[in-house]
């Protein structure tokens, strides 16, 4: 399971490191456009593995639901980073982007509970808050914070590294989740 769940993690993660390079070259617009295009693509094969089904199974899929959260997962990633230079305080002389991680825990909580909501066949806002999805979406802020901040401190190779750790970790957590029964 772990090199499977590794193909969807390292195309979120692609679709994250060539969005924030897009943003930094100052091509925002196509950096957004490109990000939902991988979440969904993420998603679809998150699916795949959750169900046992081949990585790259397009039957059976619930695209619209998919491409829904997939829309919402975009916007609060560019709001997360919209964010991220306000520093509301500092350690050490480094500056602490309060308002960004917490909103990145907070919005992200809810997309784990959607995602859940589609693996389970709910319907797609039937649980927003299933604490279930805690740990793996502090595992996801983690790490997506830790990123962005090595990105910022010169560190782009061991950033990227951390950010594959922390999302395999998330996402292998994720798929035991969404195997269960509820």
């Amino acid at each position: 399971m772990f090199v499977r769940v590794l193909v969807f993690t390292l195309v979120e993660d692609a679709a994250l490191i060539a969005w924030l390079a897009l943003v930094r070259a100052g091509r925002a617009f196509l950096g957004g456009a490109l990000l939902p295009i991988g979440f969904f693509v993420e998603h679809v094969i998150a699916d795949n593995v959750k169900n046992h089904d081949s990585l790259f199974n397009l039957r059976g899929i619930p695209y619209g639901r998919i491409a829904v959260n997939a829309l919402l997962e975009t916007g609060l990633w560019l709001v997360w980073l919209f964010l991220w230079p306000f520093y509301q305080f500092d350690i050490f002389g480094v500056g602490i982007p309060a308002f960004a991680i917490v909103w990145l825990q907070i919005t992200l909580h809810i997309e784990h509970n959607l995602t859940d909501n589609i693996f389970h066949g709910r319907p797609l806002f039937a649980d927003l808050f299933n604490s279930r999805v805690l740990g793996f979406t502090t595992l996801e802020n983690i790490g997506a914070s830790g990123w962005l901040g090595l990105i910022g401190a010169g560190q782009p190779i061991f950033a990227i590294m951390w950010l594959i750790v922390f999302q395999q970790a998330e996402h292998m957590r994720a798929i035991v989740l969404g195997q269960r029964p509820r």
